[in-house]
C-alpha cells in the first residue's frame, strides 16, 4: 500500500505542477514523449488511488497492481485525448487572415496577457491578445501579428 501512496503522491505533484506552471515536457525541446505531463500526472494519481483502494478492499498485491496499472493507462489515454482535442480546437487555425482587423479590448492588455473582441462577423468569440505596452479595456486596436489563437495588437 505504501508504494501506491508514493506513486499517487508523485502523480499528484506532477499534475499540480503541470497545471500551475505549465507543460513540464516543453522544457525539453528534444524530448518527444507523446504524453503530456498532465496526462502522466493523472495516470500516476489514478494508479496510486486505485492501488490503495484495491488493497484496502482485500485484493492481493498482484491483483491490486494489475488493476491499478490498467486504471492508470485508461486515465492517461482519456486525459491525453481530451488535451489533444482542446489543443486542436484552440489552435486558432482560420481560413482567413486576422492581421489588419480592428477591434476593442475587453480586458487590460499588456505584454503578458489581454483580450480583444475583433470587428469581423467571422469572429464570434473574444481572442487572447497581447501588446508591447499596457492598454486599457475599451481601447480601439489593430491586429499586427498572430501566434496560434493569440493576436498581438497595437492601439489605433
Amino acid at each position: 500500500m505504501t508504494a501506491f501512496l508514493i506513486i499517487g503522491g508523485i502523480g499528484l505533484l506532477v499534475l499540480v505542477v503541470s497545471l500551475t506552471v505549465g507543460e513540464i515536457f516543453d522544457a525539453f525541446d528534444s524530448l518527444e514523449v507523446g504524453l503530456s505531463s498532465s496526462a502522466l500526472g493523472a495516470a500516476l494519481t489514478t494508479l496510486g488511488t486505485v492501488g490503495v483502494l484495491a488493497t484496502s478492499l482485500g485484493a492481493s498485491a498482484l491483483v491490486a497492481a494489475l488493476v491499478a496499472v490498467a486504471a492508470g493507462a485508461v486515465a492517461a489515454f482519456i486525459v491525453q485525448k481530451a488535451i489533444t482535442a482542446l489543443v486542436r480546437s484552440g489552435d486558432g487555425d482560420t481560413s482567413y487572415d486576422v492581421v489588419g482587423l480592428e477591434g476593442s479590448l475587453t480586458a487590460t492588455t499588456g505584454p503578458a496577457s489581454g483580450q480583444v473582441r475583433l470587428d469581423d462577423p467571422r469572429e464570434v468569440e473574444s481572442r487572447l491578445a497581447w501588446s508591447d505596452t499596457e492598454l486599457a479595456p475599451g481601447t480601439r486596436v489593430r491586429v499586427v501579428s498572430r501566434a496560434g489563437a493569440r493576436v498581438k495588437v497595437t492601439a489605433v
